[in-house]
């Protein structure tokens, strides 16, 4: 294989640039001219700011005041309803009859075993009642 093949080449172009951004790079340490970027951005903006006349200014924070309020009360509003609509959702299922027992087979079969079992009960204390009133006679 060629060797040429296996490394990337740079035209003379980018050369041409990269060779600039290294000279305007290495005349000033990053952090001065990552500073002084941020320092003409800074300007600019307060010139914009200073061109904007002052009427202007205000106008916009009265508007969005008066946009913030509005958006409140139309909060106020909506929570409002929702509010209101889940009361009245709840009233509703708090007043429909209920449908479904509480009561299930096995608790059926424990109902009639233990009814069973108290019946059962009831006779041999009768039995034995009898018993006890014959051997008194």
């Amino acid at each position: 294989m060629n060797a040429s093949t296996l490394h990337p080449t740079i035209d003379e172009t980018s050369r041409k640039i990269i060779e600039e951004k290294m000279q305007e790079r290495s005349s000033k340490p990053t952090y001065e001219r990552l500073y002084d970027l941020n320092k003409e951005k800074m300007q600019k903006h307060a010139e914009n700011v200073m061109k904007a006349p002052a009427g202007q200014q205000e106008q916009k924070k009265v508007t969005k005041r008066e946009n913030l309020e509005q958006t409140l009360y139309e909060d106020a509003q909506r929570r409002k309803v929702e509010l209101e609509a889940k009361k009245k959702e709840l009233d509703k299922e708090r007043l429909k009859p209920k449908e479904s027992k509480f009561v299930n087979d096995k608790s059926d079969k424990y109902v009639i075993k233990r009814f069973d079992k108290e019946l059962k009960q009831a006779e041999q204390e009768l039995l034995t009642e009898e018993g006890y009133q014959n051997n008194e006679e």
